[in-house]
């Protein structure tokens, strides 16, 4: 291995503390740069490499916050002197240095903040205050609550940059030292306008597709309950302050106290699509049973949507497979739909560039002629047949990139990274290779509701009620319906998944099993054992490249988020949609299985009292994740007309949360249809 990559690495990250430069608050008390200085160009990416970090797993912050700077400093000092390579020896190296480094960018903020004081006598007090904070962290672990927020600012935003990145179990990151503090006198309010400003300061980093997840409450390594009135006071900040950054998650577990169960329900009724709920008992034994130590499960958290980490432990790498897509191409011998419309689209921000999206899949995989299929049995197997080929290719994907990550030094994590793992700062090892305790590696399929739609209604039009032939169903999908609007008026009515019906949520069920079922059995390398999940990120941009299906969807119109109902669909209440998810056993797809649903604000509603409600059925459901919003649409279409008077109208897409008027038309319209229409 060419050891000159540890110095480049060092090099990278000076520089990087060179162009965020030193930045104190002109109010408040965290410094901290909050954007890249704009006094810099941006450098060649060669001068500021300095690993790599998809930022969408937490570092272990807990860790610094315990043992602060110089805790990592020795631990990396005692590991060199243990270390059996010279690329262990010169990792550790780069490491110290690194620490070193961070450790000077905050002290530099200490004197900056130091001559403030003697510039400016009517704010000396203040900036006194943060210069003892910074110069305190720059070397010892955080003692109160005040340095424990700065330490978490300066190492967030290193990792951040431009960026943003993941944060995790803030209250198991904090809440200690918050107990602490006011043990020690520090008033409840004081500690309020504390998170206030770093929630602020989160915001002006950016909205929307940020990363941004923290989590809540559940259980400790040990199993202990971690709930507490710092994770309450948390939420009634982020409602306070009532803009999309952080997204609250919130872990709930049997013995979760009611205060802060009432304390979620709270916070969703306000309607922002705050507060998705993980259930515990639904996650850590299903991580167990896939070969995570049962120490790890149980701290397990979210990356920045909603997939599962593993904090401290391990990183992530995900990817998604559309089923939908892969049904089309089974309908057509792996083939496109011709009413494919290929619309150009937006990642999710109407601001952002439009661009062809592509599916990922192979096409030309033959899977058999759909038209001559004689029973609905024959359809199922040329559906599987089509399907186990394209998750085969994603495996082999996924192989090869195991492969590359275990075997090669072509990957090397970040410098920041690194410094808050033990093994590594232990034994030298690259993370990847060695300084993980486990791996995470994730493959993802959501929609898989609206397949069961599509293929229910071939059952049902073709096979049962012969409302059409194949052919000709395959036929008015190739024209999408043109001139077809009878058949597609049948198709439309017939039952659909998310109204509690039997034989299409149970086919919604059986094709979840067998997702889960041969990823959890494919044979992966080196021992790894890939995370199936239920769920897409990119359902809009999916959509916008399938062609009409069986279901009655026109080309480009919505499919389901993750294991919800298809928009528009779930028509017989809140009840009956959850109810539909369940019967799906979502344990299995342990990598991540949201159920996402939306109600209709209604006048004169206790919306807490209901979100309390729901929680517990949804507990009583066995559901691993859900995420309960409450909207008024009439306030949504009034946005759509007239977005400058809605500009701080938030909203939940999916494992985010984004101001309404910034997001795109298509996800716009997701958002309103996916109400479930109340018949209860």
């Amino acid at each position: 291995m060419n050891l000159q990559i540890f110095s480049d690495m060092v090099k990278g990250a000076a520089t990087r503390f060179l162009l965020m430069g030193c930045a104190l608050p002109e109010q408040g008390l965290l410094a901290g740069p909050e954007r890249l200085s704009h006094l810099h160009p941006w450098p060649e990416p060669d001068e500021t490499w300095m690993g790599e970090d998809n930022r969408h797993f937490p570092m272990n912050i807990g860790l610094l916050i315990k043992e602060g700077i110089d805790g990592l400093l020795v631990r990396a000092r005692h590991g060199r002197t243990k270390a059996c390579t010279e690329e262990q020896r010169a990792r550790l190296d780069a490491i110290t240095s690194y620490l070193s480094l961070f450790a000077g960018h905050i002290q530099a903020h200490a004197a900056l903040a130091r001559s403030y004081a003697d510039e400016t006598p009517d704010s000396a007090r203040r900036y006194l205050r943060i210069a003892a904070n910074c110069s305190a962290i720059a070397g010892k672990a955080p003692q109160t609550f005040e340095e424990g927020i700065q330490l978490f600012w300066f190492a967030w935003r290193a990792r951040s940059l431009n960026f943003t990145s993941c944060i995790g179990r803030f209250d198991v990151q904090l809440g200690w030292l918050y107990q602490k503090s006011r043990d020690e006198g520090i008033t409840r309010e004081e500690a309020h306008d504390l998170l206030c400003e770093l929630i602020r300061k989160l915001n002006r980093m950016g909205s929307g597709d940020t990363l941004m997840n923290l989590m809540l409450g559940g259980v400790d390594e040990e199993g202990r309950d971690v709930s507490s009135d710092f994770g309450v006071l948390v939420m009634e900040c982020c409602a306070e302050v009532g803009l999309s950054e952080p997204h609250v998650n919130i872990r709930i577990h049997p013995q979760t106290p009611s205060f802060f169960r009432s304390a979620a329900a709270r916070l969703m009724a306000r309607g922002q699509g705050q507060g998705t709920l993980y259930f515990d008992a639904e996650i850590i034994g299903p991580l167990e049973q896939a070969g995570v130590p049962l120490p790890f499960a149980r701290g397990y958290a979210n990356d920045g949507c909603t997939e599962i980490t593993l904090e401290g432990h391990a990183d992530i790498q995900f990817w998604q497979m559309e089923s939908m897509k892969a049904l089309e191409l089974a309908l057509f011998d792996g083939e496109e739909n011709p009413s494919a419309p290929h619309t150009p689209v937006t990642k999710w921000n109407r601001h952002f560039p439009a661009r062809r999206f592509e599916s990922g899949l192979r096409f030309g995989v033959r899977s058999g002629s759909m038209e001559t299929c004689r029973t609905f049995d024959e359809v199922i197997a040329c559906f599987y047949r089509q399907w186990d080929a394209q998750l085969t290719l994603f495996c082999q994907r996924i192989t090869e990139k195991i492969l590359d990550d275990t075997t090669t030094d072509s990957f090397q994590t970040s410098l920041l990274v690194q410094a808050m793992l033990p093994r590594v700062l232990e034994s030298g090892n690259e993370p990847l290779r060695g300084g993980y305790e486990c791996s995470n590696y994730q493959l993802l399929s959501g929609s898989i509701p609206t397949v069961a739609d599509s293929l229910y209604a071939i059952k049902v039009a073709v096979f049962d009620r012969q409302i059409c032939s194949l052919p000709q169903l395959l036929a008015a999908l190739r024209s999408d319906f043109a001139g077809q609007e009878v058949l597609r008026g049948q198709l439309l009515r017939i039952d659909k998944f998310g109204n509690d019906q039997e034989e299409v949520d149970l086919l919604a069920a059986a094709l979840a099993e067998h997702f889960c079922q041969f990823v959890e059995q494919y044979p992966f390398p080196c021992d790894v054992k890939v995370l199936p999940g239920l769920y897409n990120i990119d359902f809009v941009m999916f959509a916008s490249i399938l062609g009409a299906t069986p279901d009655g969807r026109n080309a480009g119109d919505a499919i389901s988020c993750h294991y919800s109902p298809t928009p528009s669909c779930a028509r017989q209440g809140i009840t009956a949609a959850l109810s539909s998810s369940a019967k799906g056993n979502l344990r299995r797809g342990v990598a991540a299985s949201p159920v996402y649903l939306t109600l209709p604000r209604l006048l004169d509603t206790d919306y807490a009292a209901v979100f309390l409600s729901l929680l517990e059925g949804c507990e009583q459901l066995h559901l691993p994740v859900i995420n309960l919003s409450v909207v008024d649409a009439d306030e949504l279409r009034d946005a759509q007309k007239r977005p400058e008077r809605h500009r701080d109208l938030v909203v939940r897409v999916w494992g985010y949360n984004a101001n309404f008027v910034d997001l795109d038309d298509a996800l716009q319209e997701h958002i309103i249809n996916r109400t479930v229409h109340q018949t209860e």
